[in-house]
């Protein structure tokens, strides 16, 4: 499981718009600061690749079942985009090809279902240099985080914007951390008295996920995946797009069967109920090209069988 260098070169000019001055990709670090690097891959993977299961949706034969690496080489490749374990293993790998030391971590989103989130640990770059704290990459979450955090805190980490989301992170001890996000921008971070263990949170700073740097294999998550693509991502309906102050999002309504547009800025949100199948297909075309009009379609109406609409 591997991208080539040509697929690395491609990937970073053609879609990232990352150049590389000089005769292969070791040279792009030997360019500037390796975090200078990881950070400008980083940001633009979230600008360039969409968080979405609209390919999931979109083939029912598919249902329950994890992508292969190939599956999920040709989504990102082809801008498409997809969950977490879609585009964080294909950072992986791309990190990888260009020279960084990293590994796969899991984290959990929902406390019923461990394990079934996973993000990226970078942890060095070659040859053999580590770094003096390990660092989290997640680029397959629905709120964006535009650079590596450094995880070499105490307890409570700065507070980091990402476009539309502020976020901290919390050190609970052993190699595991939670990660917390607003929208308030307004919000300063809540006192270290207010959260217990890691999980209690106040009315502006919600947790997302909690996670551990320790590294694992993409196998290790076979089974903790088949909750999110056999029930949870079966039932939502997501499509989601970042900017640089900027979050466009379709996404299921509080009625069943309802799709919403929102368009989040750090003056507030925006939503509009989309009304019909053609009001949700132009939409998913103009958020996502990557996805074909028939795939966006037949996920639209997979997502309302399964909720008995018609």
């Amino acid at each position: 499981m591997a991208l080539t260098e040509e697929e690395v070169t491609s990937f970073l000019q053609t879609t990232l718009h990352i150049n590389i001055k000089g005769p292969d990709l070791a040279s792009l670090l030997a360019e500037r600061q390796p975090q200078q690097v990881l950070n400008q891959i980083i940001k633009a993977f979230n600008l360039a690749i969409p968080f979405q299961n609209i390919s999931l949706l979109g083939c029912p034969e598919k249902h329950k079942e994890i992508p292969d690496w190939g599956e999920m080489k040709s989504a990102v490749m082809s801008k498409q985009g997809g969950l977490c374990n879609t585009n964080n293993i294909f950072m992986k790998q791309l990190l990888e090809a260009v020279g960084f030391a990293c590994h796969l971590a899991a984290g959990t989103c929902n406390l019923a279902h461990p394990n079934n989130h996973i993000v990226t640990i970078v942890t060095g770059y070659c040859p053999g240099t580590r770094l003096d704290s390990p660092l989290l990459v997640d680029v397959g979450c629905g709120f964006p985080m535009f650079q590596a955090i450094p995880l070499n805190f105490e307890h409570t980490s700065p507070q980091y914007e990402s476009g539309v989301v502020s976020y901290y992170l919390q050190n609970t001890g052993s190699g595991n951390y939670v990660r917390f996000y607003s929208t308030n921008f307004k919000q300063d971070l809540p006192p270290q008295s207010d959260i217990s263990n890691g999980w209690q949170y106040d009315v502006q700073w919600e947790r997302l996920y909690n996670f551990t740097i320790t590294p694992q294999t993409v196998d290790y998550f076979d089974e903790p995946l088949l909750e999110v693509y056999s029930d949870r991502f079966l039932k939502k309906f997501r499509l989601l797009r970042f900017r640089e102050d900027t979050m466009i999002a379709l996404k299921e309504g509080r009625l069943v069967g309802q799709v919403l547009l929102l368009n989040m800025t750090k003056e507030g949100t925006s939503e509009t109920v989309l009304e019909s199948e053609e009001e949700v297909m132009y939409w998913a075309t103009e958020l996502c090209p990557g996805i074909p009009e028939a795939l966006s379609k037949a996920a639209y109406r997979n997502w309302k069988h399964i909720h008995n609409v018609h």
